[in-house]
């Protein structure tokens, strides 16, 4: 009988403890509802200074003072107005302008800056904290999406009742962009180069943003023009990917898509000597002069001429 008495003696022991113990723990939520307030322990204060300093911290974090950024980037365009004066821009500010610029921002000004500033920059920690910060930004495939939307917006509402011009124009964003994608290659270059993890994570990512290129042409009702082709195989060839550039000439052939001079040019150091044969007479079949030399003739004679004064 003793042992049954102490047994409930310590289970009421034990469920006294655990419920001060849940009292506490909770001690720091309380119903908006109440009109009143029990008394707050020591332990409960403290609990709820800490709650508070960390809600701050945390919105101090996420607070992003877009007056600053604004005035950033109108610093920036006001020195590309001027033809990319001798103001150099903060590397902190750039970065603000890199994360937090919009999208039109971003493609239309902060890009060139950063481009311009980083290739007339000797600080090579600066180089490579922007290069980081805009490798970071320009993967965010959303982003990119989001721009080919605002693009489809804009030509819808400049040319409604023109299909024509409306393709013209979409053409001309769609090599703008593609000039971008080019642009941040050379940008990133060195690091392509030093690190072959990131090299397979750059043409990953370059793919996939020219193959979005090419699925938003086709879904607004457009086509690739020669030199949106010319375009991307530059940027094959720059990553020296030859499977890609025979895929895409293969691609021009299939879509019936006339190559020019630019895209031997382009490509002519990574074909083997029957493609590059078929696409010399690919392109000198479509010249439309009837006497003297044509463009592929002209072409040709330099090109022989540059091999013979090299030898």
């Amino acid at each position: 009988m003793y042992r049954c008495i102490a047994q409930r003696c310590n289970l009421r022991q034990s469920w006294n403890t655990i419920m001060t113990m849940t009292m506490m723990n909770s001690s720091c939520y309380y119903s908006s509802s109440s009109t009143t307030k029990k008394p707050q322990s020591d332990m409960d204060t403290m609990i709820e200074l800490d709650n508070k300093k960390l809600t701050n911290n945390n919105k101090k974090k996420e607070s992003v003072d877009m007056d600053e950024i604004k005035s950033i980037i109108d610093r920036i365009q006001n020195g590309i107005h001027n033809n990319h004066d001798q103001t150099s821009i903060k590397t902190d500010d750039l970065e603000k302008a890199i994360k937090y610029s919009t999208i039109q921002q971003f493609t239309d000004t902060v890009f060139d800056k950063v481009y311009h500033q980083t290739n007339n920059n000797n600080e090579q920690q600066e180089i490579l904290q922007l290069k980081d910060t805009m490798i970071k930004r320009l993967t965010q495939i959303d982003n990119i999406e989001l721009s080919f939307k605002y693009i489809f917006k804009s030509n819808q509402n400049n040319n409604q009742n023109n299909n024509n011009s409306n393709n013209q124009n979409n053409n001309f964003e769609y090599l703008s962009f593609i000039s971008t994608i080019l642009k941040c290659l050379e940008l990133n270059q060195s690091l392509i180069q030093n690190n072959q993890n990131n090299n397979n994570n750059n043409k990953k990512l370059i793919k996939d943003i020219i193959d979005q290129v090419w699925r938003m042409i086709k879904i607004s009702g457009g086509h690739p023009n020669t030199e949106l082709y010319n375009k991307v195989l530059e940027i094959y060839a720059e990553m020296m990917d030859k499977q890609l550039v025979n895929e895409t000439l293969e691609e021009m052939e299939l879509t019936a898509t006339r190559p020019n001079i630019d895209t031997y040019m382009s490509t002519f150091m990574l074909l083997e000597p029957e493609t590059s044969k078929k696409l010399m007479a690919s392109i000198k079949n479509q010249s439309s002069y009837k006497s003297g030399p044509n463009s592929y003739q002209l072409f040709k004679d330099s090109f022989n001429s540059f091999n013979n004064n090299k030898d």
